[in-house]
């Protein structure tokens, strides 16, 4: 005699509280005058926890990067519309900026961006088939039983293929790094930090703040 196997109905898996990560590509090629001036960097760099960084930490004011900033600012401005949902006046405006170089076997720590509200990491030469970005969740997990395979509930860490002219965005508390540059080419990144203006809150709830 067969044993009867219970029937379960259907059930729900609702994601609650996603941390978003923002990916897109630039929308056209670098112009002549930018990659002259990208190749410049690379006699103004300095060493750097596993890899090498740009000693102008504000290098998105510099004039051949303008048209680079405004188009950067657009995508902050479609993370807030799509992302944030905030109210019409709420802006993200960036503040520090700096180029990263990787070369072959090197890597960069995990870390994350305090003072920072968005991180973006935009980059200038990268190999889609090599260059990664690595997230990882420090959220204690109390148990870890083994898998059969990851999905966005159980892993612990993610990383996103990236290549020239890719953008990322996502929340500076959220822990990154680099591990060791495979393949031949150069890894240039640039990347910065944001902080966030306009009113938040809200004055009947008094969290109101004017920025």
């Amino acid at each position: 005699m067969k044993k009867k196997v219970m029937q379960l109905s259907p059930a729900d898996i609702i994601s609650i509280f996603p941390t978003p990560v923002y990916r897109c590509s630039f929308s056209r090629q670098f112009s002549s005058k930018e990659k002259t001036f990208f190749d410049s960097q690379l006699l103004d760099i300095k060493p750097n926890v596993g890899n090498k960084v740009g000693t102008n930490t504000y290098i998105l004011n510099t004039k051949p990067l303008r048209i680079i900033k405004k188009e950067l600012e657009l995508r902050l401005q479609d993370y807030v519309e799509k992302v944030l949902n905030a109210e019409s006046g709420t802006t993200l405006y960036i503040t520090q900026s700096w180029i990263n170089h990787t070369a072959l076997n090197q890597w960069h720590h995990e870390h994350t961006h305090p003072n920072s509200y968005v991180s973006g990491v935009f980059y200038l030469n990268a190999d889609k088939d090599n260059d990664r970005i690595f997230f990882d969740n420090h959220r204690y997990s109390q148990i870890i039983p083994s898998l059969k395979t990851y999905n966005p509930w159980n892993t612990s860490a993610y990383w996103l293929p990236v290549g020239t002219g890719t953008l990322v965005l996502f929340p500076s508390s959220l822990a990154h790094s680099v591990q060791n540059k495979k393949g031949n080419n150069q890894r240039v990144s640039l990347s910065f930090n944001t902080f966030i203006k306009g009113t938040l809150g809200s004055v009947d709830r008094l969290t109101a703040l004017k920025l």
